[in-house]
């Protein structure tokens, strides 16, 4: 069949036989390994989602994932200055997304100013509860080991009695389940950053919150309680990454976000992504 010029007959061609082209390590042992907080959950949950959708596997930002970046956009820029003109702005930059003229886009565009306004209720209760903006999209980084955490925080806010803590806007449909916060790894090592003075206003931490702008009714704060002691389990998580994100093998993972993963063509766990074997 491959001698007639029939495509995929040749053996050679075959992926699943041909050998590794590659087997070092993604870092030699003495390179730093840079770690986002964003992506730690992404490796903890699944390495090989990590790995794939870090270098382009999960394609170009479409649909809710624009809307999200979107609404982030605007928060930065307006929500502390001029909260008013967030929906203006919303509405002017809009045709950004590509969705066109159609229901379908008013109906997401109408979903998008009430998470402005939800994102404006939340601004005005943590100021009422005594929570100073610092920063929004504030870059930080700290190094630790070999590891080098850094990125950005979509805010971060101080109280004069507590410190300072790291506040991360979620626009998806599907909240942290409550018993996952108290060691999300996300929040756990803005935490660590806090802690190790990656941020100048101080390094007392206030736990950190995730705020869900897509809740039902209201907006969602969900937190996560201030880390104690010096080497705590999201120090230790983030040495273990740091360690993983650097090895020549990454760790699929079956769970609940396989149904969502936009890689799961290529995982050997999954039907679509089965390999070849004797």
């Amino acid at each position: 069949m491959s001698r007639e010029g029939i495509a995929g007959a040749d053996p050679d061609s075959w992926w699943a036989l041909t050998e590794l082209t590659d087997d070092r390590p993604l870092r030699r042992p003495d390179q730093r390994v840079r770690i986002s907080p964003s992506k730690l959950d992404a490796f903890s949950t699944c390495g090989l989602n990590w790995l794939l959708t870090t270098r382009g596997g999960e394609g170009p930002d479409v649909g809710a994932a624009g809307e999200g970046t979107l609404i982030h956009e605007i928060a930065a820029e307006l929500g502390d200055t001029d909260p008013d003109a967030m929906h203006d702005a919303l509405d002017e930059r809009w045709v950004r997304l590509g969705l066109g003229d159609t229901w379908m886009s008013e109906r997401k565009r109408a979903q998008a100013h009430q998470m402005i306004d939800k994102l404006r209720a939340y601004l005005d209760e943590a100021k009422a509860a005594g929570w100073e903006p610092v920063g929004v999209e504030r870059a930080f980084r700290l190094d630790r080991g070999r590891a080098r955490l850094g990125g950005e925080v979509d805010r971060l806010e101080q109280h004069g009695e507590q410190g300072l803590r790291v506040i991360d806007y979620k626009t998806s449909s599907t909240p942290v389940p409550k018993n996952d916060l108290p060691e999300h790894p996300q929040l756990g090592a803005y935490q660590v950053a806090v802690l190790g003075g990656a941020f100048a206003e101080g390094d007392t931490s206030a736990g950190a919150a995730l705020v869900q702008l897509r809740a039902n009714k209201k907006f969602a704060v969900q937190p996560q309680p201030p880390l104690e002691g010096e080497e705590t389990w999201a120090h230790e998580l983030v040495d273990e990454a740091a360690e993983g994100m650097a090895g020549a093998t990454v760790l699929a993972k079956i769970g609940e976000r396989c149904r969502m993963c936009p890689v799961k063509r290529c995982c050997p766990l999954q039907p679509e992504g089965g390999v070849v074997s004797e």
